[in-house]
């Protein structure tokens, strides 16, 4: 009772995982010994409970896992997330910078009011509210697009942003489904959580910071697969933000998860395997941007409308009996092209699905070894050994099964083999 009130009670604190595992570890097999194992799923919920808040991302997949974990799995996980969270330490994702300029309404200002004004009562509040050495830094905004100062790229004249966010407004659903390549992204972003395959809610308080200095809120972030003919592309680290009107993909992370690198020309761009530079994908390049080919469809769908011969269909269904090729034709209506009756399908077949060996009993019998010896010859081979053999000779003995075998060069050898073994 102990040792399982320890069990319940053991929280991870300030110890690694793997000190922590190992406490654990220990506990159970105390446990096994004194003829009191736990399950697998039980020692995976001590673990979970035990984690603390730290882990409350990856303990909520594990918690609605169907199958269960193994222990070494469970270790597995664990020290990768651990060490992502160490690698968050070192680097925290305060910023998510995109290159892209995602156009929302902005509700604080009105959208007569101009810039200059906008600044000047920035600068006048703040000067109010900031001590006296952060009033004399004056900030001059500069646009991102042209390079000109007094003003941000979301308030370039030279942009039309109305016009621009007339166009977004109308835009169809696919080109909101579509994914663009963005050199400057540090992470990938959708605006669509039914995009992600595995998803989590973020408790961060971190936001994407786009061109024009404001932030995105995230919603969620997971991973997902985008499946093309010759390659599944794995989009792992991806934050979901409903403001954003596109779905980016950043290259570093695109290229570091996948083994790929990409080449971009003016009309197009490839994507290429990092070691065999074989060309697993081709995109257009549209407006200036690279969007990514739709992935092809996951469904698949059974062309039943073509007629084939009712051997076309045994050999569809995994070479079954004629009985029961019989049966599906009749119960499904599949199409015969050739309208003929079931009679007999190829002797391969047939022979390897009996159940009785094709051999007649025999009243030879055996009561010690060497009673009763069979061999057998065979050669030339069409294809030599690598030691140049060519002939074949195997001895059975009927009593214990055991097995001599021989082989040589010449045909002549063998009969030294036979005489050997006989004496």
């Amino acid at each position: 009772m102990q040792l399982k009130e320890d069990l319940t009670l053991i929280q991870r604190g300030t110890r690694t995982v793997t000190d922590f595992l190992y406490s654990v570890k220990s506990i159970t097999d105390e446990l096994a010994l004194i003829d009191a194992p736990l399950s697998v799923d039980d020692i995976t919920f001590y673990v979970l409970n035990g984690l603390g808040p730290e882990y409350r991302e990856i303990v909520a997949p594990i918690r609605t896992r169907e199958s269960s974990l193994s222990f070494e799995e469970l270790h597995d996980l664990l020290i990768g997330h651990e060490s992502y969270l160490k690698r968050l330490d070192i680097n925290p994702p305060s910023l998510v910078v995109t290159a892209h300029n995602t156009q929302r309404k902005d509700h604080r200002f009105s959208k007569k009011q101009p810039w200059s004004s906008l600044h000047a009562a920035t600068q006048k509040y703040d000067s109010k509210s900031q001590p006296r050495y952060f009033r004399q830094q004056k900030y001059t905004p500069k646009c991102q697009y042209y390079d000109q100062l007094s003003h941000v790229a979301k308030y370039c004249p030279q942009l039309h942003p109305r016009k621009a966010t007339a166009k977004c407004t109308t835009a169809s659903r696919s080109l909101e489904q579509r994914w663009l390549i963005d050199f400057t992204a540090s992470h990938n972003i959708t605006s669509q959580v039914s995009n992600l395959h595995l998803h989590f809610e973020y408790d961060g308080t971190d936001e994407v910071l786009i061109g024009d200095g404001s932030g995105l809120k995230i919603t969620h972030s997971g991973s997902l697969t985008l499946p093309f003919p010759k390659r599944n592309f794995q989009v792992q680290d991806t934050l979901c933000v409903p403001t954003s009107n596109q779905n980016l993909i950043s290259v570093h992370h695109f290229t570091k998860h996948n083994n790929v690198f990409l080449e971009f020309h003016p009309s197009c761009f490839f994507i290429k395997d990092q070691w065999t530079r074989e060309i697993l994908l081709q995109g257009p390049c549209q407006n200036g941007v690279y969007p990514l080919p739709h992935p092809r469809a996951s469904t698949l769908i059974a062309m039943v409308h073509e007629r084939t011969s009712i051997n076309g269909w045994h050999q569809r269904l995994g070479h079954p009996s004629s009985k029961v090729v019989a049966r599906m034709i009749t119960s499904f209506s599949l199409p015969d092209s050739s309208n003929s009756s079931i009679s007999h399908f190829y002797d391969s077949c047939s022979i390897n699905k009996s159940h009785c060996l094709p051999f007649h009993k025999h009243g030879l019998t055996s009561s010690t070894p060497f009673d009763l010896i069979y061999t057998d010859v065979w050669g030339p081979s069409p294809q030599t050994s690598i030691q140049d053999h060519k002939y074949y000779m195997i001895f059975i003995d009927h009593f214990t099964k055991y097995v001599w075998f021989f082989h040589s060069v010449t045909n002549l050898m063998l009969k030294s083999s036979f005489l050997n073994f006989i004496k």
